[in-house]
């Protein structure tokens, strides 16, 4: 519905809470879809197009958040990593650019790679850095994978992508940021805004029956 409002089509919401974000591949179901609940880990993936664009490229993007009103430590701590190697591959992106010098897809995932690594959390990854983006949401282009796939073709201008790091602590818990960046001819420009932060969340809980 909210969708529909803003005049977007895309595959419905992915909500994960509680141990089911730990799994990058989750998707719900009778079986495995849970109540979310205070104390819980929330992450949340979108991605949609504009309706009537020329053009409808697709636009993906991963929000983390808590319910509560503080964020528990380890999941602060894994989130400040995943936002490091976001950050390294977006500096590493646009020191290239300004040099003149291609990125190949590999190397952006080598540079969040590193930054996980030198955290002691290189056991918790378990995808690449990002996919290209284009009018599909698996796009044509160049991806940020050099865990799975060795991508050796680089990040050319005019071409759109993910950095979307994410780290998961197997039967606990995951963390995955993900923002879309488009390659033009003037830079980089981030066309979702980085996520600092887990945000908080309150949610009602049922009143006690007297």
């Amino acid at each position: 519905r909210g969708y529909q409002i803003r005049g977007l089509s895309g595959e419905p919401p992915l909500v994960a809470t509680g141990v089911n974000t730990a799994n990058p591949s989750y998707r719900p179901s009778a079986r495995s879809s849970s109540v979310i609940k205070k104390g819980d880990l929330i992450q949340l993936e979108l991605s949609a197009h504009v309706i009537d664009a020329r053009r409808p490229i697709v636009a993906d993007l991963s929000w983390v958040a808590y319910v509560g009103d503080s964020v528990p430590d380890p999941f602060k701590k894994t989130f400040a990593v995943v936002a490091s190697a976001q950050k390294k591959v977006l500096d590493l992106l646009r020191i290239r650019l300004a040099e003149g010098r291609p990125v190949a897809g590999y190397e952006a995932d080598q540079a969040a790679q590193a930054v996980i690594a030198n955290a002691g959390m290189a056991k918790q990854l378990a995808h690449g850095t990002g996919h290209s983006l284009d009018t599909a949401l698996a796009g044509d282009g160049a991806n940020l994978d050099g865990l799975l796939v060795r991508d050796t073709r680089n990040l050319v201008v005019g071409s759109g992508f993910t950095v979307g790091p994410g780290l998961y602590v197997d039967g606990e818990y995951g963390v995955r940021s993900e923002v879309d960046v488009f390659l033009g001819a003037s830079g980089l420009e981030l066309t979702t805004k980085p996520q600092t932060r887990i945000s908080t969340i309150q949610i009602a809980l049922p009143q006690t029956l007297e």
